[in-house]
């Protein structure tokens, strides 16, 4: 592009748009006010900077979004700021990740400066593919260090939580499983003090008075087929498949973070979400099995009974 041909101004207006992919040598402001500069931007409430782009000086204003890449694409985006880069009160930067450890990205040349209430808004690119625990992914790299930091990441998923870290130069964030289990301390099961089951002094088991069980007419358990505990198929606790807590699929614990579903998004191992996949597939054709077997037996029944 010659010289005379370059950008002298462009306008975003309320609720508008900018997509950059290239090289933009000039000022860009995203804000809702205007730039006293010869190649100003004047950016909207509410409006987006994205793309893939090489700029000058970057300054995001309240209520607007700096959100590098393509949406429509699902595709990681990079900016790279050849001046400082801003963030004012209430901001945003939007941040795509991928579960192969990709992410969007932005480098200044020079600082970055982060205003007060600025939230990083988390968004995961494969919502069908396992998130390993505990990967980091780096946001933001400024060289002339990065002053403030983003006041929160949100990310709405039922299965993993986020943490932002800083160093002088870069900002990170990074996923976690989040820690369920209906109000055990240790997430092995709800309500009891030390996690293990629901509700007893000890914690062991719910609401007796010695806190071993709760309301058993031998005082050692509450509802148990055998007395021993609440609600278990066998007597042993409350709700759990085999009784030895309440609300586990193997009854150990409520909900304890260990035991993935199939659609769950956060991986602890390499194979876990195939693992965890295959065996609920696994049960319920099982299930089926038994299902037709019985509707079998049942029918050769009917059939001796009339003989």
């Amino acid at each position: 592009m010659e010289e005379s041909e370059k950008l002298q101004g462009l306008a975003v207006e309320n609720g508008g748009t900018l997509l950059l992919n290239g090289n933009v040598g000039h000022i860009i402001e995203v804000s809702p006010g205007f730039t006293d500069f010869s190649t100003a931007l004047f950016v909207g409430s509410g409006s987006v900077l994205r793309g893939n782009a090489t700029t000058g000086r970057v300054s995001i204003g309240r209520g607007s979004h700096l959100s590098p890449g393509d949406p429509d694409n699902n595709a990681i985006g990079q900016f790279i700021i050849k001046s400082n880069l801003g963030f004012n009160e209430g901001a945003f930067y939007d941040v795509d990740i991928a579960a192969d450890g990709r992410s969007d990205y932005v480098r200044s040349q020079g600082g970055a400066y982060i205003d007060k209430n600025v939230k990083v808004l988390v968004n995961t690119l494969d919502p069908h593919t396992s998130y390993r625990d505990g990967q980091t992914y780096r946001i933001l790299t400024a060289g002339g260090g990065v002053n403030g930091m983003f006041s929160e990441a949100v990310l709405d998923s039922a299965f993993l939580d986020t943490e932002l870290t800083r160093d002088h130069q870069n900002v990170d964030l990074t996923i976690r499983q989040k820690e369920t289990g209906g109000g055990g301390d240790d997430g092995h099961s709800g309500g009891g003090d030390d996690g293990h089951t629901g509700g007893g002094d000890d914690g062991h088991t719910g609401g007796g008075d010695d806190g071993h069980s709760g309301g058993g007419d031998d005082g050692h358990s509450g509802g148990g087929d055998d007395g021993h505990s609440g609600g278990g198929d066998d007597g042993h606790s409350g709700g759990g498949d085999d009784g030895h807590s309440g609300g586990g699929d193997d009854g150990d614990s409520g909900g304890k973070p260990d035991a993935p579903g199939i659609f769950q998004t956060v991986a602890t191992s390499d194979n876990q979400w195939n693992t965890a996949g295959g065996a609920e597939l696994a049960g319920a054709a099982g299930a089926v099995a038994r299902a037709i077997q019985r509707a079998a037996d049942a029918e050769r029944g009917r059939g001796a009974g009339c003989v």
